[in-house]
């Protein structure tokens, strides 16, 4: 299997949470950043955090977290959500913690901007996990 098809196919918890950055104050609680975490051949979660000045990607062991429950700290929202290929070219994305899991999801909804709008959208097409 070529490395496109394991990511395009691969199972993403995608993880929405609260922000100590001044816009999170007009967002909704709980609702105020997103980031993306992969679990890679059951051995190490791939963390896909947007910031605000970079795009970190970090690695945990899975011996260290089993579950993602035991990764995701209290108060964070985590939806399961199966990536699968998309038959359309990306769409121009704003580069936001929304804009980047849209694109590691291959999403193309533009009228989503918001973490809670990104949940709203995913919630019927995703499992609910926390």
């Amino acid at each position: 299997m070529h490395n496109e098809d394991r990511i395009q196919h691969s199972l993403m918890y995608i993880v929405f949470t609260n922000t100590n950055r001044p816009e999170g104050k007009v967002l909704k609680q709980g609702f105020q950043h997103v980031y993306a975490v992969r679990n890679d051949y059951d051995k190490v979660w791939t963390v896909i955090q947007p910031g605000h000045k970079h795009l970190s990607i970090e690695q945990e062991l899975v011996s260290d977290y089993p579950t993602i429950l035991d990764y995701v700290l209290e108060g964070e929202t985590v939806l399961k959500y199966n990536v699968t290929p998309s038959r359309y070219a990306h769409s121009l994305n704003i580069v936001t913690c929304v804009g980047v899991v849209k694109y590691l999801l291959g999403i193309r909804a533009a009228r989503v901007l918001t973490p809670y709008q990104l949940y709203k959208y995913l919630l019927p097409r995703g499992e609910l996990i926390k």
